[in-house]
C-alpha cells in the first residue's frame, strides 16, 4: 500500500513511498525484508537523500530495524490485535516546499506458527509438535 503527500507535479521530488512485499506472512523466528521505493508524480524512480524510518504496531511481537529487515519475536502470535496481523509504518522525511511533510506507506504481516508435522513409519504415525 503506497501514499502520496503532499503532491508535487515537479519531476524529481518523491511523492510516493511504496512497499514491497506488500503483505506477507512470517513464521515466529523468522525475518522478511521491506524494500521501499520512491517514485515522484510522474511514476520515475527517485532516489533517497534520507533514511526511511521503520516502526512496528506491536514491537513486542514484531520489530523492524532501520534498514527495514522486520523479525518475528518467538512470541505467542495470539497476542496480537483483531485481525492476527501487525501493520508496519514506513515514514520519509518529505524535503519539499512544506516543511515537516512526510511521506508514508504501511505494510500489512501476519504472524504464524510453525505447523505441527506428522511422520508415518508404515502404519505407524508419529505427531511432533511445531518448532520454533
Amino acid at each position: 500500500m503506497s501514499n502520496s503527500s503532499p503532491p508535487n507535479p515537479r519531476p524529481g521530488i518523491p511523492t510516493t513511498v511504496t512497499l514491497s512485499p506488500q503483505n506477507a506472512t512470517i513464521l515466529r523466528v523468522s525475518t522478511v525484508q521491506l524494500n521501499p521505493t520512491l517514485t515522484d508524480a510522474y511514476g520515475n524512480l527517485v532516489t533517497a537523500t534520507q533514511p526511511f524510518i521503520f516502526s512496528s504496531s506491536n514491537s513486542a511481537l514484531v520489530s523492524v530495524n532501520a534498514s527495514g529487515l522486520v523479525t518475528a519475536a518467538a512470541g505467542d502470535p495470539s497476542v496480537l490485535q483483531t485481525g492476527g496481523s501487525v501493520e508496519i509504518e514506513i515514514t520519509y522525511p518529505w524535503a519539499g516546499e512544506a516543511s515537516g511533510a512526510k511521506i508514508y506507506a504501511f505494510v500489512e504481516l501476519t504472524v504464524t506458527v510453525p505447523a505441527a508435522r506428522t511422520v508415518w513409519l508404515g502404519n505407524v504415525s508419529k505427531n511432533y509438535p511445531a518448532q520454533d
